[in-house]
């Protein structure tokens, strides 16, 4: 039953949001019993205290819970009016074309005074419209301006990762590397090492 709704999850883009609430409910519904069985199991077999283990592992799930509630609820608790949408991404897009992001220091205080909005607005903006943190908004904006810097002016291959991570904007090496990776699966070094090859 189990592998059949997740099949269904799978596929949960051709099937009818009627169809998902079923298949939720039962996927569900098979977990809590799944669950309820390997807890009497563990219990008979006397795996030391197994009502503590479930009573962690459910709250650890409800706290999860709640934080992503309230986490939604904070983002949808202030409306953003099509105009404000309107003039935050336009400003966004000017900060991107004047490569703005290059400039070490970056907060989102200071951008949003920048782009004359507050701190709120251009969040959510960028929440919404590029589905990620500011932090991660700017880390990718700069990495991708590397990597076609990379692409164009092989001098740059030459530099070391301290100041190629000054000349884009990141504070240390090391936040760089890791901002790089992550976006990339690989480190600078290796990437620039691939490109010279």
């Amino acid at each position: 039953m189990v592998k059949k709704l997740l099949e269904i999850f799978k596929r949960r883009q051709y099937i009818s949001k009627e169809q998902r609430k079923h298949a939720e409910f039962d996927l569900r519904k098979e977990l809590e019993e799944a669950s309820y069985k390997t807890f009497h199991k563990f219990k008979e077999r006397g795996y030391g205290n197994v009502e503590v283990l479930f009573e962690k592992i459910s709250e650890t799930k409800i706290k999860s819970n709640i934080e992503k509630s309230h986490k939604n609820k904070a983002l949808n608790s202030f409306p953003l009016s099509k105009s404000i949408l309107k003039n935050v991404l336009i400003r966004l897009r000017e900060f991107e074309e004047k490569k703005d992001f290059l400039k070490p220091n970056i907060t989102l205080p200071i951008l949003s005074s920048k782009l004359n909005t507050n701190s709120k607005y251009l969040s959510k903006t960028i929440n919404l419209h590029k589905k990620k943190s500011f932090t991660q908004y700017i880390n990718d904006l700069r990495i991708e301006y590397l990597i076609n810097r990379l692409n164009t002016d092989k001098k740059f291959t030459n530099y070391t990762i301290k100041a190629i991570a000054e000349e884009i904007g990141f504070n240390t090496a090391n936040a760089f590397s890791k901002a790089f990776f992550k976006k990339i699966g690989k480190y600078p070094s290796d990437f620039i090492k691939d490109l010279e090859s």
